[in-house]
């Protein structure tokens, strides 16, 4: 079973700026290492930061008893694309470390709110798949689906601080 869902959240501020703060709390999360790599495509003005963030295994030891997720350490795979003509920017992350059992990903589109053209909105959609996990699987996923809406909701309030610390001068990126 594929389990998904979604998060919009919409920041007073512009997509430049709610970029550079996604990048700027990452830097300072349980985040083991982070190895990254730009490049630019002139022809259609986009920039992409593609970053591999280990992180912290994020199943407690009750679940780290089955053998596939018994590891430290959680490698995923980032592109941050950037748009800055068009005022866009997608953040694309997928698990690297059980590529090949269980699948979990994330899609986030950042781009200027119908409100308010210097604000911006954040689409975040996620998806789950640990079918080759068996029943096992479905628990595995509504215990990650839970943990990873915490967490978003969680990363979405660090945003807003570092964005109002960058507002009033206060945090320099």
């Amino acid at each position: 079973m594929v389990l998904g869902f979604s998060y919009t959240h919409t920041f007073k501020y512009p997509v430049d700026l709610v970029t550079k703060a996604y990048r700027e709390i990452h830097e300072h999360q349980n985040n083991v290492s982070i190895k990254e790599e730009r490049s630019t495509d002139e022809e259609s003005s986009m920039t992409c930061i593609r970053r591999t963030v280990s992180t912290l295994n994020p199943f407690p030891k009750f679940f780290q008893r089955v053998k596939l997720l018994k590891v430290e350490t959680v490698a995923f795979f980032e592109d941050i694309w950037t748009q800055s003509d068009e005022n866009r920017a997608w953040i694309r992350s997928r698990n690297l470390t059980w590529e090949d059992e269980i699948s979990i990903g994330s899609v986030v589109y950042l781009s200027p709110s119908e409100n308010n053209r210097n604000w911006t909105t954040w689409d975040d959609m996620t998806a789950l798949d640990f079918e080759r996990c068996g029943k096992f699987g479905l628990l595995l996923e509504f215990y990650l689906k839970r943990k990873l809406e915490l967490s978003k909701t969680h990363n979405i309030k660090m945003m807003e601080t570092v964005l109002e610390k960058m507002a009033d001068g206060e945090l320099r990126i």
